[in-house]
């Protein structure tokens, strides 16, 4: 279980927002607050194996959502990008570039 107390989005994850209709942008903003409520991640969260500290989110509407993320420090949630279970696995390659770019940074 991963606990947070705030999220930090990437460019690249707003831009991603930028692409969804509005009724998938709704269904992801009620997810969103549940979860900041919680302050615990869904049983549909996980880290992914192999993929360098990224996890994934996975949403059962639209095209089989994907929200990629990683643990930012104690307390922030990094909204890395999103995607559909069709761009999977480009997805998690640009997540991770983006988890690795931005850990550059703020070194």
């Amino acid at each position: 279980m991963i606990e947070f107390k705030r999220f930090k989005r990437t460019d690249e994850f707003d831009a991603w927002l930028l692409t969804l209709d509005k009724s998938v942008k709704q269904a992801l903003s009620v997810a969103f607050r549940k979860y900041k409520m919680d302050g615990v991640l869904p049983n549909t969260a996980g880290m992914l194996t192999g993929c360098d500290g990224v996890g994934e989110m996975r949403f059962k509407f639209g095209a089989g959502y994907r929200i990629y993320f990683c643990r930012y420090g104690d307390v922030v949630l990094l909204l890395l990008t999103g995607g559909g279970k069709g761009t999977q696995t480009d997805d998690i390659k640009t997540a991770q570039a983006i988890k690795n770019r931005v850990l550059r940074e703020e070194k």
